[in-house]
């Protein structure tokens, strides 16, 4: 895959951008403590790599610097789950929401399904995004996400590809 916006470039992701995948990995605040360390969480994206190619990186057209990734994960045969991962020093740019729109223009050519997300309760950017970007907050999941030793809300969202009389078939 490789898509293009105004500002930045989505196309496969390698493991060529080890030390920036780690930069952005270690600078996240959104890693599960009790599961991956940075070196665990590199090798699953590795691995993802490997096995279904659900990684893309995001790059800065301007600089050709990595800026990110973003990962689908299909969450059922119709139903498809998007992420994003940002850098610190990319975040507030308005990135995740070009880069989310972006995907979504290829998203609606090519599966014709609707699209979700997940974000933790108490980040506004990521869900001031989603919402600018057209997902609705579909339900809050309780404790659905530890971090530190703590326990967050998890709110998932949905984008739509059509409405429920639009599917309906004519005869």
């Amino acid at each position: 895959m490789r898509l293009e916006s105004e500002r930045l470039l989505i196309k496969d992701l390698d493991l060529t951008y080890k030390n920036e995948l780690m930069e952005i990995i270690g600078n996240s605040s959104t890693l599960p403590d009790e599961l991956f360390s940075q070196g665990e969480c590199l090798e699953r994206i590795a691995n993802r790599l490997v096995t279904d190619g659900s990684y893309y990186g995001i790059w800065e057209k301007s600089s050709r610097r990595l800026v990110g990734f973003l990962c689908i994960h299909y969450i059922a045969l119709r139903e498809q789950e998007i992420g994003i991962m940002l850098g610190k020093d990319s975040r507030g740019r308005g990135y995740a929401y070009e880069a989310v729109n972006t995907y979504w223009e290829y998203h609606i050519q090519n599966f014709k399904c609707s699209l979700y997300a997940l974000c933790l309760e108490g980040n506004m950017r990521g869900i001031e995004s989603l919402l600018r970007n057209g997902f609705t907050p579909v339900r809050t999941i309780r404790a659905g996400f530890r971090k530190d030793g703590q326990f967050y809300n998890v709110v998932r969202f949905e984008k739509k590809y059509r409405t429920n009389c639009e599917y309906n078939y004519r005869w």
